[in-house]
């Protein structure tokens, strides 16, 4: 009896075992809550990010607000080593950089590498009619990344992939004397070096100006050496890099106070996008996308804060281009457009389909807002 009673026992603690090691089970299924209830994987992925922005600008601010958003969001299972200033890979080298895997993601402006990925340049060229401010170049950019696909699809072939692109602030001109009070029409920049990128580079050249494009960390020493005459660039760009302190006159233009902007955004070798879970591919895109909106945000505000300080409070020379007389300057941009639209048809792409979605694109944000 005593031996019947002692197998019952062990019967019973046998069958609530069962049931504790089920609970558990449960348990440990569904914590960690938010995306990744559902997800099996706890491997933790180690990325390096490169940026030649200064590590405490505004960019670099905003760059790592997007990182620290996507390791909280990640619940940890994605951890960044970040790289400021060029330390890992320099402005010009990014492109093929992050395509071979020196560094996983990276800040990218879409000029600096020309020629390697020509539809995706149609959004560095000069904007051929007045554009909205950023917040709603950022809205048209990222319709952009959505309806001409040929851009992720020449990326990939490159083994990258875009994450986010936005336009940064329009650009004004600055010299390091008072020529800007001779500047009205594109013709009136003959004979001068002016920085510029692509195939606005050789827009002007069309008209006897001479092109040349430098990376981020040359432009305050060519500016300062004398060795370019002129700096197509935006507000916020003249104070990070401390153009300010050599400028003396600027140019504006249109009802917008700006020129043009360009395309910049955030790039990620495919080979690493391709090994991250699609939840985890979700939360990179939403912080860098996160990241570009604070820079956005910040750069609104910014840009007005430098041209008022310059303007107004050092009392710098403005030649201001009226919206009526802007044509001139959209002529120009689209003599790089059409320069444009024949090298990506040469390289098989139909470069005025592709530019006529981009137009549409444009004008359909522009109708609806």
């Amino acid at each position: 009896m005593k031996k019947v009673k002692l197998i019952c026992v062990i019967l019973v603690m046998a069958f609530l075992c069962v049931i504790l090691l089920s609970a558990c089970g449960q348990i440990n299924t569904q914590s960690g809550g938010g995306a990744f209830a559902s997800s099996a994987d706890d491997t933790v992925y180690k990325l390096s990010f490169t940026s030649w922005n200064p590590e405490s600008g505004g960019m670099a601010i905003c760059e790592k607000a997007g990182m620290e958003y996507i390791e909280k969001e990640s619940n940890g299972r994605i951890k960044f080593d970040g790289y400021w200033g060029g330390t890992l890979l320099g402005a010009g080298d990014t492109f093929s950089g992050v395509a071979d895997g020196l560094a996983d993601i990276s800040i990218y402006i879409v000029s600096l590498s020309s020629g390697v990925q020509p539809v995706a340049e149609l959004l560095a060229q000069r904007y051929f009619q007045e554009m909205p401010d950023m917040d709603g170049i950022k809205d048209i950019y990222r319709t952009v990344l959505v309806e001409i696909p040929e851009i992720q699809q020449e990326l990939a072939a490159q083994n990258l992939y875009f994450l986010d692109v936005i336009g940064p602030p329009g650009s004004i001109m600055s010299f390091t004397d008072d020529s800007a009070l001779n500047v009205n029409v594109p013709e009136d920049l003959k004979g001068m070096v002016v920085y510029s990128a692509g195939y606005y580079l050789q827009a002007l050249q069309t008209i006897g100006v001479a092109g040349m494009n430098m990376a981020p960390p040359d432009w305050y020493t060519n500016l300062e050496r004398g060795i370019v005459d002129c700096m197509i660039m935006n507000w916020p760009g003249h104070k990070d890099f401390g153009l300010t302190d050599l400028t003396k006159s600027y140019v504006t233009f249109g009802n917008g106070g700006t020129l043009s902007a360009g395309a910049q955004g955030f790039i990620i070798n495919l080979d690493t996008w391709n090994s991250l879970p699609a939840d985890l591919q979700q939360i990179v895109v939403d912080g860098f996308r996160y990241a570009n909106d604070l820079l956005v945000e910040r750069d609104l505000a910014f840009q007005y804060e430098v041209r008022d300080s310059e303007l107004i409070d050092a009392g710098k020379i403005a030649q201001h281009i009226k919206q009526e007389n802007m044509q001139p300057w959209y002529d120009l941009s689209m003599i790089a457009i059409d320069f444009w639209i024949k090298d990506v048809t040469d390289k098989g792409y139909d470069g005025e389909k592709i530019f006529n979605t981009y137009s549409k694109i444009i004008s359909d944000y522009i109708a609806g807002n």
